[in-house]
């Protein structure tokens, strides 16, 4: 087989990506999963249960506790409840990434298993509950939550945004898609027809560039060729 970079780029044109974004998100999955467990872990480690720690003062301070409810402290005590909806949520989710054709959406979703399944975990360590350890100073409500968490509201803020991004490039292409296709056939189909126009004005045969051949093409000798071309030599 012939190696070539320019097989390679027609390859890479023509391949459909569709499995590769999944194994990708299924990657950044893995990973962000990893990232949580290693944090809670440190945490666990690192701040006695119902401390307070400052971290950024009026904006986040650090406490551990095990949370018996779900994201930002509601359901609390819920336990077979908020096992059974993550459960179904990470499922759901995961056969969404699988149908999804929208990298960004996927990416979105992505970021959604990864927090469930992270605070899932939890709930199976910790008997029903999850370790939250970032105490919200900013504005009320001042909940308490953990690297789960934001992965899962950052996952729905990026859907919601591409959901609604898609939606006003839908509407912009209908309205005014048929109209630009227009211009621009009719653009492009100028530009075609100069250029034709141009290169017929410009055409040459190789008749006129190269006469000599022409007349060896139709059999004259050599001896006319230089008393034609070249008269100072006809004695």
């Amino acid at each position: 087989m012939e190696f070539s970079w320019l097989a390679i780029k027609n390859h890479l044109k023509t391949r459909d990506w569709k499995w590769l974004t999944k194994i990708i998100c299924f990657c950044v999955i893995i990973i962000l999963i990893i990232t949580d467990q290693m944090i809670k872990l440190a945490v666990q480690n690192g701040i006695k249960a119902g401390e307070e720690y400052k971290f950024i003062p009026g904006f986040i301070n650090l406490k551990f506790i095990i949370n018996y409810g779900s994201a930002f402290s509601f359901f609390q005590n819920q336990r077979i409840f908020l096992i059974t909806f993550a459960f179904l949520l990470a499922i759901a989710s995961s056969t969404w990434l699988l149908f999804t054709k929208s990298i960004n959406r996927a990416l979105g979703i992505s970021f959604v298993i990864a927090g469930t399944i992270g605070n899932l975990t939890d709930r199976f360590l910790h008997k029903g509950g999850v370790i939250d350890f970032l105490l919200w100073q900013l504005f009320p409500p001042y909940t308490i939550f953990n690297t789960a968490d934001i992965f899962i509201t950052i996952g729905i803020t990026i859907i919601i945004l591409q959901i609604i991004i898609g939606t006003i490039i839908n509407a912009y292409q209908e309205k005014f898609g048929e109209h630009n296709n227009e211009v621009n056939n009719g653009t492009f189909t100028t530009i075609i027809n100069d250029r034709k126009s141009k290169d017929d004005k410009t055409k040459i045969s190789w008749k006129q560039k190269y006469p000599h051949r022409q007349i060896f093409s139709n059999g004259i000798n050599r001896t006319s060729l230089f008393t034609k071309f070249y008269p100072k030599f006809n004695h």
